[in-house]
């Protein structure tokens, strides 16, 4: 084994808080990802609660359920990951890179 795996976690299955909602927009007392690993869970709309999305387009360019500013930001996060990962993993096995 010895391969180093990463992720990023972005508490898609969390719900906002009345709180979250002032500071960060969107809709306090739902998910932050209503569809998570759901069908509705696609770029097209299909199966998601209408009056949620409608909500939710008033603060998020939305394709389909889809956050394409979050989407955005998280690829370049799983990027960075990648390519740090790819120089040195030393962070997660201890083993120092070759020079």
């Amino acid at each position: 084994m010895g391969i180093p795996a990463g992720g990023l976690f972005t508490g898609a299955e969390g719900v906002k808080s009345e709180e979250q909602a002032a500071l960060y927009a969107g809709l306090a007392d739902v998910a932050y990802d209503p569809c998570y690993h759901s069908f509705c869970d696609n770029l097209t709309g299909d199966g998601q609660d209408d009056a949620v999305y409608d909500a939710l387009s008033a603060h998020y360019d939305l394709a389909g359920n889809v956050n394409t500013e979050a989407l955005d930001v998280n690829s370049d996060v799983i990027a960075s990951a990648i390519l740090t990962l790819a120089y040195d993993t030393s962070t997660v096995n201890g083993v120092k890179p070759r020079r």
